[in-house]
């Protein structure tokens, strides 16, 4: 489960990278300490990390380390002694459905516990208490065993290495689920306001870390875009399908000029994975450049990418452009990079001819021009179905002069200078 918790945090990191998240209005809290200085405490780094007695910076306080880490290279470590009492402020909902995860790290042998307190104003009441490695009294218990108090359900947890401890709370149905390590070990009522959580040192075994903290609306209103300015619209329809629907496709509506939007709603902490579809079979098939994994690719399993997203909350996604990771005024400018690369002249200086050796990665379609000092065109020649050659053009009739060859493949262009002596 480690590993699969880690490829989710990277490619949530990673379509952070691609992606341009223009609303993220729902993601209450996300910390995984890393703009922190180790040795520094939480309260004196965020308005949302307190204490019981309120006094930051103390030994009360959270410990920032980089000894150990689910997301390098820092988290927050609660240890042994009975002293830290760190708050996590919630924000005293009283309504709605939130996603409360963390990542945890319990050292063998120790001790961990938090709360669920019903008020930011801790000691007015305790709505879940979980133990871990610790009876209900605080007393050391088996290692790898622990208990949610309020109904007595124990479960298994495993020691030296990180897992995440999640909660589905809905405060409208009154009703909370805990997740362990990805699996649902309690479903309980929960009835009050949703205050804060208490990572409290319940005793002298007591020794664990929390990273990449996330607190956050549930579901979340997810705004996928795809621009078609570098093909034409299929006129049977521009569609999503991804894993948030089955795989089936879903219409989107051209929103402005070559935009394509669809809002989806999609639980907050769940990562999905979906293509554009121009037309009923239009697939997009390399969705990256070069057939390289990409920041916003995954392998399908069958020679192409699908895009990937780690919902955080409420998103309203930049448009890319249909077949690439990035926006269609970027696609030009790759293209351009690639066709110069892709086509090489010599000799340079050159006297009776040139040599234009090429290679592609498919057969092209491509357009030579050399123009004068002038601009104008004083040789042109087409090549088709273009793959790896070379092709000889005769320059003998052209007096000697600077001039530039101008090349095409109808989706970027290049030019170098040629001398002719």
């Amino acid at each position: 489960m480690n590993t699969l918790y880690k490829t989710m945090l990277k490619s949530l990191v990673l379509a952070v990278l691609t992606f341009s998240i223009t609303q993220v209005s729902a993601q209450i809290i996300f910390d995984n300490f890393d703009s922190y200085n180790v040795g520094s405490t939480t309260g004196t780094n965020a308005p949302h990390w307190s204490t019981w007695s309120g006094n930051v910076g103390g030994t009360e306080d959270g410990v920032v380390i980089d000894d150990q880490a689910f997301s390098a290279p820092n988290s927050m470590l609660i240890a042994e002694g009975e002293i830290q009492d760190v708050l996590l402020l919630l924000g005293n909902k009283t309504s709605g459905r939130y996603l409360l995860r963390w990542m945890c790290y319990v050292q063998g042998g120790s001790s961990a516990y938090y709360n669920i307190q019903e008020s930011e104003t801790p000691g007015v009441a305790w709505n879940l208490d979980v133990f871990f490695g610790t009876d209900a009294m605080g007393n050391p218990s088996t290692g790898g065993t622990g208990l949610v108090s309020q109904t007595g359900t124990t479960f298994t947890y495993p020691e030296d290495t990180w897992f995440m401890v999640s909660h589905d709370i809905d405060l409208d149905n009154n009703e909370l689920k805990l997740y362990i390590d990805g699996q649902m070990v309690e479903q309980m009522p929960y009835n009050g306001n949703l205050g804060a959580v208490d990572f409290y040192s319940i005793n002298n075994q007591n020794h664990y870390y929390i990273d990449d903290v996330l607190f956050t609306n549930t579901p979340a209103l997810v705004t996928f875009k795809v621009d078609l300015g570098e093909m034409t619209p299929d006129p049977a329809g521009v569609f999503l399908a991804g894993s948030m629907n089955g795989w089936t496709d879903e219409a989107m509506t051209n929103s402005s000029g070559t935009i394509w939007e669809i809002t989806k709603v999609i639980d907050a902490g769940t990562e999905v994975f979906y293509k554009f579809k121009n037309g009923p079979d239009g697939w997009e098939t390399a969705i990256v450049p070069d057939g390289d994994l990409s920041p916003c690719g995954a392998d399908d399993g069958f020679g192409n990418y699908n895009r990937q997203l780690s919902v955080l909350g409420d998103a309203d996604l930049d448009a890319v452009c249909i077949g690439w990771c990035v926006t269609c005024d970027m696609v030009s400018s790759v293209e351009d990079d690639r066709l110069a690369e892709a086509v090489s002249i010599s000799p340079n200086p050159a006297a009776s001819f040139i040599n234009l050796e090429y290679s592609f990665e498919q057969n092209t379609n491509l357009a030579v021009k050399i123009l004068n000092s002038l601009g104008q065109v004083v040789i042109q020649k087409q090549l088709t179905h273009a793959l790896s050659g070379t092709e000889q053009i005769d320059i003998s009739s052209l007096p000697g002069g600077a001039y530039f060859v101008l090349l095409s493949n109808g989706k970027g262009t290049s030019s170098q200078k040629l001398i002719v002596r």
